[in-house]
């Protein structure tokens, strides 16, 4: 006898902007959602902007907003003190802990280095980790001519999400800015939010479509739990032959992705492309990736499109991907065999040397 099957309840996705960069992304993302009448079949999506600000809230297009810490800031905001950020949170404690129950993937964007994404964004995820709440964090990073203290301020909060959930996605305003060159400063902010909302909805799609390209929720988790760094980035090209190299030449690709561990890879296009071409792209992507990495694939069939677009969720990147304002605390965690072993020195250094010589490099100073 064949059993009908049961009503399969639509999948809960929440997406938090938290602060005025945070809510700047979500809107980017709604918009794009907007422009391409973006309905999941299988998945009931929703969008809550938070913040100190109460201006912010008012330019935020998600119909659900919470405003933090109105009785603390009055609404002016945390004059980006994270400290104010994180106290202004917990005013809303219930409110964001209600939000969270019952999600099945909770998504958290945010920048860091100010008041309220550095403050809040910590809470938030200390939450949803005791909610048990599946969760995957988004954030950017300051440009270094911001100065020692904004750098500070997100590296300090960055740390205290990662005693939380270790796989974060990490983006860096240098290394945009290295790839793009000189760009007015409002065209980097929006490309980086439009790359951000290209890449959060692929996978989205990926996940609404799982019946279809055999990638389910169980499959997002057993990647973005992976311990170590993540990276979601995409490339769109007509030209089948220059897809890779677009890909590859994205401001958010980082060559460190070789270190990494998991890998989803997608491509989206329409029923014209064949399998040579998709053979070809996945072939020259696992070129760049580590031997041992778990690579999983899927594909997005989009009639309407006349481009081909390649993206990928990678987690799981090793200590020698992340950049030179972490080191030092890199260097402090880790053991001397392993720091040795970690940075690959042809033979084992001396520990005779003076460790008080300043004239030594630091990174020499710190092995002693």
């Amino acid at each position: 006898m064949i059993y009908p099957c049961e009503k399969i309840s639509k999948l809960k996705i929440k997406i938090l902007g938290i602060g005025g960069g945070g809510i700047n992304i979500l809107n980017s993302l709604i918009n794009y959602h907007l422009q391409l009448n973006f309905q999941p079949n299988n998945i009931c999506l929703e969008y809550l902007a938070l913040n100190t600000d109460i201006k912010s809230l008012e330019y935020s297009l998600a119909k659900n907003k919470i405003q933090l810490g109105k009785n603390l800031t009055q609404g002016f905001g945390s004059g980006g003190k994270p400290e104010i950020g994180e106290q202004a949170v917990l005013e809303n404690e219930k409110e964001i802990r209600e939000k969270i129950n019952g999600t099945d993937l909770l998504i958290l964007i945010s920048c860091l280095g100010k008041g309220t994404g550095s403050g809040a964004t910590p809470k938030i995820a200390e939450w949803a980790k005791e909610e048990n709440t599946l969760t995957l964090i988004i954030t950017v990073k300051p440009f270094n001519y911001e100065g020692n203290v904004i750098n500070m301020i997100a590296k300090n909060s960055l740390e205290k999400i990662e005693n939380f959930f270790s796989s974060v996605i990490v983006i860096s305003n240098n290394q945009i800015k290295k790839k793009i060159g000189n760009v007015k400063m409002e065209e980097v902010f929006q490309m980086i939010n439009y790359m951000v909302a290209v890449g959060v909805t692929d996978l989205i799609k990926v996940i609404d479509n799982s019946h279809l390209t055999g990638i389910d929720l169980a499959n997002i988790k057993n990647i973005i739990s992976e311990k170590g760094r993540g990276i979601i980035v995409y490339g769109e090209e007509e030209n089948q032959e220059r897809i890779c190299e677009a890909l590859f030449n994205s401001p958010l690709f980082d060559n460190n992705v070789k270190y990494a561990k998991n890998f989803l890879i997608w491509v989206c296009g329409n029923e014209l492309i064949t399998l040579e071409v998709v053979s070809d792209i996945c072939e020259k992507i696992s070129k760049k990736v580590n031997n041992n990495a778990k690579i999983q694939f899927t594909f997005l069939k989009d009639k309407n499109m006349k481009k081909i677009r390649v993206g990928f969720l990678a987690s799981g990147f090793f200590k020698e991907a992340i950049e030179e304002w972490e080191k030092d605390v890199i260097l402090e965690k880790l053991q001397e065999g392993e720091i040795e072993k970690e940075l690959k020195l042809p033979h084992p250094i001396e520990k005779k040397i003076n460790k008080n010589n300043l004239t030594l490099p630091t990174i020499l100073r710190m092995l002693l």
